[in-house]
């Protein structure tokens, strides 16, 4: 059964990470499309004011009316087809490493070019009010990629926790504080889904009773309680992962994870390891010598070995090659006989 449960909640998971990677390309998507529809849209292209009077910065001002005015009109477009044109021949030769010679390069640049340009063509013309909808569609996606990210968090065990003052607790009460702590978490995500559910339900309430007038979001017809529903949808995974920690960690199976994983560097890793390292000795440790097995004790000398006292088939009292005395040393080596004034022979 346990591993029938892991199943399913991988599953959950790899639902959930691709729904937010969905979720996220649909954003980007969207509101660049909007950007382009705000710079291209009208009689004249807000990118090719803001040209102009990027040019009166660095150059002759040019006001409307002028000849040096028309002739940016007509400059500036062919000039920045020409910039886009250079960096897709530039991205080209990047992407192949210089494989793709400078003429396909720049082929692919200058149709890329052609491409994107007819499609801000037909955005333009298809969407003449532009994408209206795009900030209240990115708002609904924000709030279903952060809490389902939560949910995932959870999973991953990425959530915050106090490490230091669980490793201050005795080995043999972890598993009862760990479970005790899970399952209060537990509590708390059931707690916030029953809210979250009468905060839908109130929302659902408002649409339906307006007859769909009321309950939505400006500018995309779609109901506030279908956004809203990423609350007690994300509380309730919440609750049942850590309802599950909770029966893991009592049953001691409960994986330790590294909390800075995928999110520092193995140096930064190492780094923090020296920083909290117990500081070296300042005793010496070359002279000391490793204790050995019994088997490595050296058994009856032979006639070439160094002399010892032989206890039955052992060799113990061996003299020491560590220097413990060098005073010691010093006294025991024999002092020159002292000089005795020559008298040149004189008696």
């Amino acid at each position: 059964m346990t591993e029938q449960l892991s199943q399913l909640n991988r599953l959950v998971y790899r639902i959930e990470r691709a729904f937010v990677s969905f979720a996220l390309l649909t954003m980007a998507l969207v509101v660049f499309l909007d950007v382009l529809h705000r710079a291209t849209a009208g009689e004249r292209s807000k990118g090719i004011d803001a040209s102009i009077k990027v040019i009166g910065w660095v150059g002759p001002e040019l006001t409307e009316g002028t000849s040096g005015y028309d002739l940016a009109l007509k400059l500036i477009p062919w000039v920045a087809f020409a910039i886009f044109a250079g960096l897709g021949w530039a991205a080209v030769r990047a992407a192949t490493r210089g494989r793709t010679p400078h003429t396909h390069a720049a082929a692919a640049g200058v149709g890329a070019t052609v491409v994107g340009y007819g499609l801000v063509q037909l955005l333009g013309r298809a969407l003449p009010n532009g994408l209206i909808w795009s900030q209240p569609l990115a708002l609904i996606l924000t709030l279903w990629v952060g809490f389902i990210g939560a949910s995932m968090a959870t999973y991953e065990h990425k959530h915050l926790s106090v490490d230091a003052v669980v490793r201050l607790i005795p080995p043999n009460l972890r598993r009862y504080v760990g479970t005790l702590s899970a399952v209060t978490t537990a509590l708390f995500c059931f707690a916030l889904m029953w809210v979250s559910i009468r905060y839908v339900r109130f929302s659902y309430d408002e649409y339906s009773s307006t007859a769909g007038q009321g309950g939505v979001f400006a500018g995309l017809p779609v109901p506030k309680y279908m956004a809203y529903l990423a609350l007690p949808l994300s509380f309730a995974i919440m609750a049942l992962r850590f309802f599950g920690h909770g029966v893991l960690a009592y049953q001691g199976r409960l994986k330790e994870v590294d909390p800075l994983a995928g999110l520092v560097d193995d140096a930064a890793k190492q780094m923090l390891a020296a920083s909290t390292a117990a500081p070296p000795s300042d005793i010496p440790t070359e002279a000391i010598r490793p204790i050995r097995d019994e088997d490595d004790i050296p058994r009856r000398p032979k006639d070439n070995a160094r002399p010892g006292v032989v206890v039955g088939d052992l060799v113990t009292g061996r003299p020491s090659e560590v220097i413990t005395d060098r005073l010691g040393e010093a006294a025991a080596e024999p002092k020159a006989a002292p000089k005795t004034p020559d008298d040149g022979g004189a008696r």
